[in-house]
């Protein structure tokens, strides 16, 4: 599956392509695409999928694949103006001090309503090591993902919470320790956040059926929280 299997993967990835699919999009230029998690996953939907990646590791996995894989940054590639029908961001923005430079970037290569997908972790009060390992910035709310895309030109066609059922376990295990000053080094955070993206199969048999009820209330109200936003955005 590129960069991970499991639960999380897949879930978040079915919340993408239910946007993909409404949306009619058909050729979606994934960008700080790691490797490959989401874009493979997003390959039976699209017809053309493009991955973008800085490190050269990752891009190796995605060109692996079988994907058109481009390493770098999106500015690096210095594509003409307007000439994307879409480009995904997935839990990129947060590891950027200035990620206004990466919208605005993504604003002048989409064409005329040219539309941009993106996750981002959710809520500054569920701040834990694994952030600090990550390297991010900042965590989102839904309004303040909207903000940052609206501010250089886009129109919020929606944005949403995930993986709503994981919070209280997410602030538990790892918000709470964190505000009472439990640290650990980055090693022992990254095997932990490896241990947990590869969960054992009753695990994430468990994992998966809390996620179809929560997708399922969704359809009925919008969650009120989550660990992950997702928004979708329209060039104006």
């Amino acid at each position: 599956q590129g960069g991970g299997s499991g639960f999380w993967f897949d879930h978040r990835a079915e919340a993408v392509r239910r946007k993909v699919t409404c949306l009619g999009i058909s050729s979606m230029w994934e960008v700080g695409a790691g490797t490959g998690a989401m874009a493979n996953r997003l390959r039976g939907t699209l017809t053309d999928v493009t991955t973008v990646e800085p490190l050269p590791a990752g891009a190796r996995v995605s060109a692996a694949l079988g994907m058109t894989s481009l390493c770098g940054t999106l500015q690096d590639l210095r594509l003409p103006d307007e000439s994307l029908e879409s480009v995904g961001v997935f839990d990129v923005l947060e590891h950027m001090e200035y990620p206004e430079s990466l919208v605005e970037e993504i604003h002048r290569v989409l064409r005329p309503a040219g539309l941009v997908i993106a996750t981002v972790p959710a809520f500054r009060a569920l701040w834990g090591n694994e952030d600090d390992a990550a390297g991010h910035y900042r965590r989102y709310t839904r309004s303040t993902l909207a903000a940052a895309f609206e501010a250089k030109g886009f129109a919020s066609l929606g944005t949403e919470y995930l993986y709503a059922s994981l919070v209280p376990p997410a602030g538990v295990l790892r918000a709470l320790p964190y505000r009472l000053g439990r640290r650990s080094s980055r090693e022992a955070v990254l095997l932990s956040i490896h241990n947990q993206l590869t969960t054992r199969p009753t695990i994430d048999r468990i994992a998966r059926a809390l996620l179809r009820a929560e997708e399922a209330i969704a359809k009925i109200v919008p969650l009120p929280f989550g660990l992950t936003v997702l928004g979708v955005f329209r060039k104006r």
